[in-house]
């Protein structure tokens, strides 16, 4: 967000698609690779493509068959790429349990049923998306409600930066 209109956003990040079937702690989903389209002349994302491969498919052939699954623009229903487009999308994806089920259904690839939308609205998870840095992140998910609820615990506590440092630098730090 821009620091002089605090509500209109000014950048995105993204992270794309796993070539691994890892599915990070919530069980495996489906190799894919993420291809974005730029504007030639300023540079800017105009749209993101994601390709997966069915592994299940995949064994029982003995060939790999990459395939689009979808392109961002059209599979969401979006005008542009733009900062404010997205923002809006993740309030869809708050709000709208049939765009968050259908979205947590492609972060999978499609490995799995897609689930129920009902399940899905109001999941902070996706609300949250909005922040880029990993405290105000925590921030916004641990108010348990969108926007409402004041955060008591910082989330950068001093056990917690102990715990990362040693983690992160462990013996690399040398104390002088």
């Amino acid at each position: 967000m821009d620091a002089a209109t605090p509500q209109k956003p000014i950048g995105t990040h993204w992270l794309g698609a796993s070539i691994t079937s890892f599915g990070g702690g919530f069980g495996s989903s489906n190799p894919a690779f993420t291809v974005f389209d730029f504007d030639a002349e300023y540079m800017v994302p105009v749209n993101v493509h994601t390709y997966a491969m069915n592994l299940s498919d995949a064994n029982l052939n003995d060939s790999p068959n990459w395939e689009e699954q979808h392109d961002f623009v059209s599979e969401y229903n979006l005008t542009d790429m733009s900062p404010s487009s997205l923002l809006q999308f993740t309030s869809d994806l708050y709000s709208d349990g049939e765009v968050a089920a259908h979205f947590k259904w492609n972060t999978y690839r499609r490995h799995y049923e897609k689930p129920d939308p009902e399940s899905m609205k109001h999941d902070m998870t996706y609300y949250c998306f909005r922040e880029v840095e990993v405290a105000s992140w925590h921030e916004c998910m641990s108010r348990g409600e969108h926007e409402s609820v004041p955060v008591d615990t910082p989330f950068f506590s001093n056990d917690f930066q102990e715990w990362l440092m040693e983690v992160l630098v462990g013996e690399w730090m040398v104390d002088a």
